[in-house]
């Protein structure tokens, strides 16, 4: 499993804030799942320094990596997140990130625009290639999401692959290929992430059927938009 956690970065300066962060991409949609084999690598608590999880790299990527909006640049700002896993309705292939990451910007106010589907999503994010967009590369083209905000009990969002440019067996970062068969979840299951920000890690679980509250903002190191739990 990859997270995916917003981040900000000021422009022209080394600041980095942390905003909301949700882990829910695995549940986007009853008939969309994981792509691949079974899963392989070993994971490592607190992260692993050997993989890059925010460089730009070579084509076709592995996920679990930096990327987010082409366009996500807003009142000073810049942001990115991580581009989870790849999935798929049966026809396409879609990258699996957030709402937040991909489909957060809801007003026009600190950039004149609000993100939309067939929006550009990149890779590494805006955030790793110090808010230059031409710095990074095309990945994918936002095709749907779900807004918190607008019923949806998740956040998670969809980009349609760019050929060529994502692994076709949906690669993650120090952990590998996965099953496309699901798992149901169980206290104390092993369990690894690999994202943006912390890397790769490794834990247990400790609940399941938990009740979280998670705060939004309306754009890039905008206002707050709310609470949803």
């Amino acid at each position: 499993m990859s997270a995916s956690t917003r981040r900000f970065r000021r422009i022209g300066r080394h600041q980095v804030f942390v905003a909301a962060c949700v882990v829910l991409a695995a549940c986007l949609m009853a008939s969309v799942v994981a792509t691949a084999a079974p899963p392989e690598g070993k994971g490592k608590g607190g992260g692993d320094a050997q993989l890059d999880h925010r460089g730009k790299q070579t084509p076709p990527i592995k996920l679990g990596t930096s990327g987010g909006w082409g366009a996500d640049i807003a009142n000073g700002f810049c942001c990115g997140g991580t581009l989870g896993a790849l999935v798929t309705d049966g026809s396409a292939r879609y990258l699996l990130s957030n709402f937040h990451v991909l489909a957060g910007d809801v007003v026009s106010g600190g950039n004149a625009r609000v993100s939309g589907l067939g929006d550009q999503v990149i890779q590494p994010g805006l955030i790793d290639v110090s808010c230059n967009a031409a710095s990074a590369q095309l990945v994918g083209v936002l095709r749907g999401y779900g807004d918190p905000f607008g019923g949806a009990n998740v956040d998670a969002a969809i980009a349609e692959v760019v050929d060529g440019m994502v692994a076709e067996n949906g690669e993650i970062l120090g952990i590998g290929t996965l099953s496309s068969a699901t798992a149901a979840p169980f206290v104390r299951q092993r369990v690894k992430k690999s994202g943006r920000t912390t890397g790769l890690t490794s834990s247990k679980v400790s609940a399941v059927n938990a009740t979280v509250s998670v705060a939004y903002d309306t754009e890039c190191a905008g206002g707050a938009r709310g609470t949803v739990t």
